[in-house]
């Protein structure tokens, strides 16, 4: 079922190291979805630029207050960024994640989280700790709608079948669904930007 947001239940398959889980039982993730009208290129570009990320990081579109994010964009590499709620207004903190898989231009996949960050995460403590963040994979597919190139851009977040079904309705009940949302709202509705 998609909801007006583009929203859905994740599909367990989407997420690296989960299954289905118990018949009838709690959805493990959601899936969102936004066309950008821009080709896939500049579409990937904002989301692999560091100089790129102010729409992650809470700029409201068109406000430009300075941008603290890297990105080491390869496997085991790590994405940071300094966010703001609120379009540049609210509570502040760093986020990011650890790549798990890097397809250019096709496909992102990350551990969700930063050293020092939220959410917190410590990869010296090995794959166990990444496998207990929310994992997030994220899609690039061309689409077209009569006046040029569009891209469809795919996030879903779930996680891993070590994570306790508590531990993910935990998760879901702080609202991130919601937070991701809010975000990809601000993804430039021309990534080129």
């Amino acid at each position: 079922m998609t909801d007006p947001t583009g929203s859905t239940d994740a599909s367990p398959a989407e997420i690296p190291g989960a299954s289905s889980g118990t018949a009838g039982g709690p959805a493990r993730g959601f899936t969102l979805r936004r066309t950008v009208a821009a080709p896939r290129d500049d579409v990937w570009a904002a989301w692999t630029d560091p100089d790129r990320l102010g729409w992650v990081a809470g700029d409201a579109r068109g406000v430009d207050r300075g941008l603290d994010a890297s990105i080491d964009l390869r496997v085991g590499g790590a994405w940071r960024v300094h966010l703001t709620e609120g379009e540049g207004s609210g509570r502040q903190y760093v986020t990011g994640g650890i790549y798990r898989h890097v397809e250019p231009h096709e496909r992102l996949d990350f551990a969700w989280g930063a050293v020092g960050g939220w959410p917190e995460l410590d990869p010296e403590e090995g794959m166990a700790a990444l496998d207990a963040v929310p994992q997030v994979v994220v899609t690039f597919e061309d689409a077209h709608d009569g006046a040029g190139p569009i891209t469809v851009v795919t996030v879903t977040v779930g996680f891993a079948d070590a994570v306790p079904g508590e531990d993910v309705e935990r998760w879901l009940a702080l609202g991130i669904r919601a937070g991701w949302s809010d975000t990809l709202d601000r993804l430039p509705p021309s990534a080129a930007s």
